[in-house]
């Protein structure tokens, strides 16, 4: 139930905008009619929030129906609040009360509405625990128990004696949502250690539970637990520890390469080809941080330096990895780095290495969603003196080479240094190629752009 949109959600944020901005040259003057204004537009602000719908009902007539007659209504009642989710936090007592409805599925929402309530339902955290504590036997009541009092935060620190206990459960997604809830709660010692654990059983929810719970997490030893799981025959848990390594960013990528190198070859395929998809996950993340930053040109980051200096030269060389899979993911995972990578592709096309040849051929081809706009392109490809490579590739002997030049020269905004190019841009027009010709032309057309 995760993800939940509240209706009416645009028309309160623009309301309490309206106010905020309406209310602000007052305060500022600091009038008393100002100030008293301001407190008013507040108040009507809170009250909008307070009117969320759910089916076109109100917080209030929900949380009135949690104590009509029909178990089908309570039950429709606690999801409904859960769907509003904060706004619902003056239900927060009635559901607490709901928690020991006698009918399991009416408790069971009543359990999930707090977690998405958030913080606003620590007053809950005591029935939360006391579900824990007193109903052992209904496996999913408790979890929902221990998965709210995780997203309540810090205001459930009174919860933790009893989910330390709850570590223990025989049930293996218990366990890891309590640990996960026990990290959200207090950045708990024990949380790390044991969803690194749950990781290692084979078959079962808990393994993958746990590579969803370990998101967020910068630690290189869950790099690591995750890489040896990413040979697991459950597709669904490789994919789950691949989109979670993706995550974990700089500590993730020392690890993942040494997995994508392996010279001894004990990895699997199957293995090297998700942590190349981890690789480009990553990579596409660095490249929309440098695109977002190259206008102001400021210092690189620690992930931008080690994309640029460990993880495309990983992810070029396995270009011409002799594993077929290996090498088009790779081809996939560099096209992502965006102009990051261009100036090492254009030189892995010029090598004498047929292999590595088709692979930076396979990545130019699919590179050009990646590229910024013409001005950012100018720039960098200036700064890089990529041209004079650019240019080599526009002669070379081997049309495969020529078409993936001409192409990369049309994609990118080259800008003025350009114009060194345009003998060999011009020829490109007569080529027996198609597609050479085609290319030369939107080259030209694009240098001769103002």
């Amino acid at each position: 139930m995760a993800g939940r949109t509240i209706p009416g959600q645009i028309e309160i944020r623009i309301t309490i905008k309206i106010t905020i901005m309406t209310a602000l040259p007052l305060v500022q003057n600091f009038t008393l009619a100002g100030l008293l204004f301001f407190a008013l537009l507040l108040v009507q602000a809170r009250t909008a929030a307070s009117e969320a719908l759910y089916d076109g009902h109100t917080v209030p007539h929900w949380q009135a129906a949690l104590k009509d007659s029909d178990p089908k209504v309570r039950r429709r009642a606690a999801y409904a609040l859960g769907y509003l989710g904060p706004a619902a936090a003056p239900a927060v007592p009635a559901l607490s009360d709901a928690l020991g409805d006698r009918q399991l599925e009416v408790a069971w929402y009543a359990a999930d509405a707090l977690g998405h309530i958030g913080p606003a339902a620590a007053p809950a955290v005591e029935g939360l625990v006391k579900v824990i504590e007193e109903s052992p036997g209904d496996t999913v009541l408790r979890r929902n128990a221990v998965i709210a009092l995780g997203r309540i935060g810090p205001g459930a620190k009174g919860a933790l004696s009893v989910l330390e206990k709850t570590l223990k459960s025989e049930d293996a997604e218990t366990r890891v949502a309590t640990a996960e809830a026990l990290g959200k709660i207090s950045r708990h010692e024990s949380s790390q250690k044991v969803l690194i654990a749950e990781l290692k059983p084979a078959g079962g929810p808990g393994p993958l539970a746990a590579a969803l719970a370990l998101r967020g997490s910068k630690s290189a030893d869950v790099a690591n637990a995750l890489i040896a799981v990413l040979d697991s025959p459950d597709a669904d848990l490789r994919r789950a520890a691949t989109e979670t390594l993706s995550l974990c960013g700089v500590s993730a990528i020392v690890p993942l390469i040494s997995a994508v190198e392996d010279k001894a070859q004990s990895r699997t395929s199957q293995t090297r080809v998700a942590a190349v998809d981890a690789l480009g996950r990553i990579a596409s993340s660095g490249r929309k941080e440098s695109e977002a930053a190259l206008p102001h040109s400021p210092g690189q980051s620690e992930l931008l330096l080690l994309i640029q200096q460990r993880l495309v030269p990983a992810l070029i060389a396995r270009l011409a990895d002799p594993d077929d899979g290996v090498q088009a993911s790779s081809a996939r995972a560099v096209a992502k780095a965006g102009l990051t990578a261009v100036p090492e592709l254009v030189a892995a096309l010029l090598k004498d290495d047929a292999r590595g040849n088709a692979g930076a051929q396979m990545a130019l081809g699919q590179i050009q969603p990646y590229l910024p706009p013409g001005s950012a392109s100018a720039d960098f490809v200036d700064q890089k003196k990529l041209v004079p490579q650019l240019i080599e590739t526009l002669r070379h002997r081997d049309p495969a080479v020529r078409v993936a030049g001409f192409r990369l020269f049309a994609e990118l905004g080259i800008g003025k240094s350009g114009a060194a190019a345009s003998d060999a841009l011009r020829a490109g027009l007569t080529d027996p190629n198609a597609d050479i010709r085609r290319h030369a032309a939107a080259a030209l057309a694009r240098l001769e752009q103002p």
